[in-house]
């Protein structure tokens, strides 16, 4: 009996482990917000990337942050003990001004994720800002370690989203001050 028990538990964590392979592995998450503020004042929230530490995740998953401007394709590196032993690079890739602004995420060792704003004029004067991330977790992972990046990325939204909803309200708060 306890040897059948076994066989079963064994064969369905390998039914599990292989199926971690061909399940989807894209992790969307998207937010928004309308901000009362112009477009242009805005923009130049999330094209700075010196003033990310007023609103952005990042600064407070890491207030410590050892972070830099490289220049030239705006980036800025944080090496953090406080979430994950991990270092963060956060570049900008794509700008499109006063609406749109995408920017790349690597973890090392991790792999990167796409984040885009988009900002979306709303009849009232206000602007509508949408922030979406995506990423496919699998792509950089290790053969073996594949199957658990397919399932972590189904807990992308409950683990993102609502950090994503705390940050865009500090956005907003920025943005309409002053």
């Amino acid at each position: 009996m306890a040897g059948s028990f076994f066989k079963n538990v064994a064969s369905l964590l390998i039914a599990l482990f292989a199926l971690g392979y061909v399940l989807p592995d894209r992790a969307h998450v998207e937010r928004d917000v309308v901000i009362d503020a112009p477009p242009e004042k805005i923009f130049a929230l999330i094209s700075d990337l010196k003033s990310w530490k007023e609103w952005a995740p990042l600064s407070s998953i890491a207030p410590q942050a050892d972070d830099h401007l490289n220049g030239a394709g705006q980036a800025f590196e944080i090496q953090s003990a406080h979430l994950l032993p991990a270092r963060f690079t956060q570049e900008i890739v794509a700008a499109a001004e006063p609406a749109r602004l995408v920017t790349r995420t690597r973890l090392a060792g991790l792999g990167e994720t796409d984040s885009a704003f988009t900002l979306l004029p709303d009849e009232d004067g206000a602007v509508r800002v949408v922030w979406s991330l995506d990423s496919n977790l699998r792509d950089h992972a290790p053969f073996l370690l594949k199957p658990f990046w397919t399932y972590a990325s189904y807990f992308a939204e409950p683990a993102l989203g609502p950090a994503s909803e705390r940050s865009l309200a500090k956005l907003k708060r920025v943005a309409e001050a002053g």
